[in-house]
This record gives structure tokens, sequence and C-alpha cells, in this order.
């Protein structure tokens, strides 16, 4: 696949980024495979049962407005982005999630697909979640053979959330 760039006037072949890009944006719920979604769904309950174990909630949620349009796990809501860090901090805290590659993909993908699935199908929802596993899931080994070593904790937890979101 090439692209052309207008800035330069040169054409720029895509990267593995653009092509993950492309299949996340066009995978819709009828093509992820019944075990996968099964997955998804038990990631999901992990990530929400381990949020709502967390006893400060209400400290992580008075970091941001407190109405908006994404619900908070144990009631309220907020804006999508602080509902996403509040779910994913509440989340994390007990140091409990799955781990895949490099880093905890539940963590950004879970998050933040609840966080923007107001107004979505359920099926949508877990499709989100199955995106981001994947894209998180190739970042995170490919960041195992480069010069951090294997840690991409961050570089999953943020690309998981970032295709999630999107989807």
């Amino acid at each position: 696949m090439v692209h052309w760039c207008s800035v330069f006037g040169e054409f720029l072949m895509a990267t593995h980024t653009v092509k993950l890009a492309e299949w996340a944006s066009g995978l819709v719920s009828a093509d992820v495979p019944q075990t996968v979604d099964r997955r998804c769904r038990l990631q999901l309950l992990h990530v929400i049962s381990q949020a709502q174990s967390v006893e400060n909630r209400a400290q992580l949620r008075s970091a941001g407005p407190k109405r908006g349009p994404a619900k908070l796990v144990g009631g309220g809501s907020s804006n999508a982005v602080t509902a996403a860090r509040a779910h994913a901090e509440c989340a994390a805290a007990g140091d409990q999630l799955d781990y895949l590659l490099g880093g905890c993909t539940g963590v950004g993908a879970v998050s933040a697909a609840l966080a923007c699935s107001k107004g979505k199908k359920f099926g949508d929802v877990l499709c989100a979640i199955a995106a981001a596993n994947e894209v998180a899931g190739r970042v995170g080994a490919a960041m195992t053979l480069g010069p951090h070593h294997g840690a991409g904790n961050g570089w999953v937890h943020v690309v998981s959330a970032a295709t999630a979101a999107a989807k």
C-alpha cells in the first residue's frame, strides 16, 4: 500500500500501524470469532469486578466533572476521558489484571470501551475490546524485541484505549 504525501510531494509506504488501524476500523462484531467474543465478555467482567473492588472509588472519581455522558462503575457519570481514567485506575489498583505480551490490554480496552459505549450495542462494545486487544497485543509483542526490553506497559495501555475509543 502506498500513500501520497502532499506536504513533501513523495510517496510513503504504509506502516504496520496504518495497516492495524485500517483492520481495526473495518472490524464488525459479526467478524469476531465466538471464542474471542467469549473472552472479551470475561475480560469486561474481570475489569469491572476489579474496578468495583477498590474501596476509594470516590476519591478517583472526584478528579473530573461529576456529570456527563459516561456512566461510572459504582454510580454517577462523567465525561468519557475522566470515566476511562477512573475505571482504569480502579481496575489496575489491585494489580490482578490479565497481561498479554508486554502489558494489560484490558485496562485501556475495557475502560475506554465502557466510557464511549453510550448509544452503542453490546456487540459493538465487545468488538471494540477485541480490536483493542489485537492491536495492543501486537504492539506489546513488538516492544518485546526492541530497545525497551519488553517494558511496553504504557504503550499497550495507550494503544488499547485509543483503539477501543475509536471503535
